[in-house]
């Protein structure tokens, strides 16, 4: 991992993509969607902070960016659902922003898009997606932890599945 600036680090293989993508040309639209999920993760790192959890780094990955926290024990189940929930919030607030702008910008209709895609597959109730977060807490205060976590794994399977099908038949 390669330190950007306090607190923000690139894995190497990212940096390997992104000049991959400078070559090929493709370097603003690559980075335009990494400043879509990094921002994504900045309202996790908000929300974070507003529920006194401490914040240890955000670091860049090929597929996309991961916040990592000090201390990860939250105490209420409205805060846990405001911290998975905060993300995809903020992916539909900037896209509902770019509506205006879609037809005069292609940059404002790659960032709505990347926002509404982002704010969709992260509501799916799908392990370790932030819907699926939410759902797995809210399940585990009604049959527990252990048979939340199989539930979640099953439905994720089930989904995953269904997604993997449509895209083929599609």
């Amino acid at each position: 991992m390669v330190k950007i600036c306090k607190g923000v680090y690139i894995h190497f293989t990212t940096i390997l993509l992104f000049v991959f993508c400078f070559i090929n040309r493709k370097l603003e639209m690559v980075l335009l969607s990494y400043c879509t999920v990094f921002l994504h993760e900045i309202a996790h790192l908000v929300a974070a902070v507003f529920i006194g959890l401490r914040p240890s780094h955000i670091a860049l990955f090929p597929f996309g960016t991961n916040l990592k926290l000090k201390n990860s024990l939250v105490y209420s189940l409205s805060d846990e659902i405001l911290l998975y929930l905060s993300g995809p919030l903020l992916n539909i607030v900037f896209s509902l922003f770019c509506l205006p702008f879609l037809s005069k910008n292609l940059y404002f209709r790659f960032f709505y898009y990347n926002n509404l895609a982002l704010f969709i597959f992260n509501l799916l109730p799908i392990l370790p997606m932030d819907g699926g977060m939410v759902i797995k807490k809210i399940l585990t205060l009604r049959v527990g932890d252990r048979r939340a976590g199989c539930i979640l794994k099953t439905l994720s399977l089930i989904l995953i599945t269904l997604l993997i099908i449509l895209e083929i038949y599609l």
